[in-house]
């Protein structure tokens, strides 16, 4: 009878484990490379529907934050003595998190997010205790 108490407590234990959600924290790139850049690179212009985006290869290395700003295209206006040149857009935010499951790219404006594959992060608390 014991054993089937113990055995019992021990399921619950474990499906509360399974049932916590995953939570991330903000990160940084451990190995920033040529393939983590183009990763990074592809979910911003799929997220922002743009092809001419550039990102640095130290994109996500000091911060976990990456801000893009993409310039409206606009002709110039002119209103009497006054002259309208162009209109920048509000920029986008993207976050570097890591979760149990690996590193993620998360669109503030949206919510959406992305698994990198097989690129390393760590989280800021874990790189902070490394400096």
């Amino acid at each position: 009878m014991k054993q089937l108490i113990v055995i019992s407590f021990y399921c619950v234990v474990l499906q509360g484990c399974q049932l916590q959600p995953q939570l991330s924290q903000p990160a940084l790139l451990t190995k920033p490379s040529a393939e983590s850049t183009k990763q990074i690179k592809s979910i911003i212009e799929q997220t922002l529907n743009s092809k001419i985006i550039f990102i640095s290869q130290s994109a996500f290395t000091q911060n976990s934050q990456l801000i893009v700003q993409l310039k409206k295209v606009h002709t110039v206006a002119e209103y009497g003595s006054r002259t309208f040149l162009s209109e920048i857009d509000t920029p986008d935010r993207f976050m570097l998190l890591k979760d149990n499951r690996g590193c993620l790219i998360r669109h503030h404006q949206s919510q959406r997010q992305w698994y990198l594959k097989e690129i390393d992060c760590v989280s800021i608390d874990k790189a902070e205790d490394t400096i």
